[in-house]
């Protein structure tokens, strides 16, 4: 039983992310990486405590920032959440200097996700899929930081993980906003369909992984077969298909390019 005073819970009580999809990105991305690299060390154990410190800086963050105003247990848990990631990133840059080229796309996802915030549409398409392909950044994070070298494939692997996770943003506006969203869900499908077959045709990534955009375009025409019941459906239910559907990508990049 929690028999603090209330003004010492806020101090004592961690802000956390309650963005299922983005942890559940992260982790996948992050976990799909170590697979891919074989083995799991003392920097992959350093790597997935830099991602987890790094994701959770945005909950104090994102509270300072929409309330334009620093207060005192916000301040302190970014403090220690920022503190911790730029640690454990720093000692990994050190041993491995390739990581430099991932902080620094990350960096320019963190920067649009502040602008977004500051704004006030947190929620826009733009800024939610520059989450994505950020978080999604924690595959090649973990496998490069495992092994200590860059493989040329991590690329592909990337933007197709990115790509597959990210239509959950289009999918979870059909069951919020219904029609509208609709066109807009069916367009990124599209796209996302046709920088995967670039990236096949550039030799960026195995022809054989490519079917793991059939896991989104699936669901999307399901979702429009039964339309009126995925308006219906609890956002906890969707929570657990996308979870269960991340995990099948994850383990589909593992099987194949493992």
């Amino acid at each position: 039983m929690n028999t603090a005073p209330a003004p010492l819970r806020r101090w004592l009580r961690p802000p956390l992310s309650r963005e299922h999809g983005a942890t559940i990105t992260l982790l996948v991305s992050f976990f799909t990486g170590a697979w891919l690299a074989g083995r799991w060390s003392t920097t992959t154990t350093l790597a997935l405590l830099a991602a987890m410190a790094a994701f959770q800086t945005q909950a104090p963050l994102s509270r300072i920032l929409r309330r334009r105003y620093i207060d005192g247990p916000n301040a302190l848990w970014l403090a220690l959440y920022s503190g911790v990631a730029a640690a454990a990133a720093t000692k990994l840059w050190l041993t491995v200097p390739a990581l430099g080229r991932i902080y620094a796309v990350a960096g320019i996802g963190l920067l649009i996700n502040l602008i977004g915030i500051l704004r006030r549409n947190p929620k826009s398409a733009v800024n939610e899929l520059a989450a994505f392909f950020t978080l999604a950044l924690a595959l090649p994070l973990a496998f490069t930081a495992t092994t200590g070298f860059m493989a040329e494939d991590l690329l592909g692997l990337w933007l197709l993980m990115a790509l597959v996770m990210s239509s959950s943003v289009f999918t979870v506006q059909i069951r919020l906003q219904g029609d509208p969203a609709l066109t807009a869900a069916v367009v990124y499908h599209l796209v996302a369909l046709s920088s995967i077959f670039l990236l096949v045709r550039l030799g960026l990534l195995e022809a054989r992984l490519s079917w793991a955009m059939l896991i989104p375009v699936t669901k999307l025409v399901v979702i429009m077969l039964q339309f009126d019941r995925y308006r219906r459906m609890k956002l906890t239910h969707i929570g657990l298909v996308e979870t269960a559907l991340a995990m099948a990508l994850g383990s589909w990049i593992g099987i194949v390019a493992g």
